[in-house]
């Protein structure tokens, strides 16, 4: 759960543009050395606001997205051997 997320809920108009590190290290499940990775690689989109580094929710989800597997086949759809 990211900060304020009673705030947010499932309403897109409510959704935050930016998060934490660390809120993106929790939606995402993965570890804070990966995300900062990530960023340092150019593949996580940021912004910088004093000192805080924010992770743009739309790079995080796209990332996520393009390492989706497709579903797998019910046994029922399934060819014989």
């Amino acid at each position: 759960m990211y900060a304020n997320e009673e705030h947010f809920g499932t309403n897109t108009h409510h959704r935050p543009i930016a998060i934490s590190v660390a809120d993106a290290v929790r939606l995402s499940g993965l570890g804070r050395t990966t995300i900062w990775s990530l960023i340092k690689n150019n593949r996580l989109q940021t912004i910088r606001i004093g000192r805080r580094t924010l992770v743009l929710l739309s790079s995080l989800e796209s990332l996520l997205s393009a390492h989706t597997s497709p579903p797998v086949a019910a046994d029922s759809d399934r060819q014989p051997d």
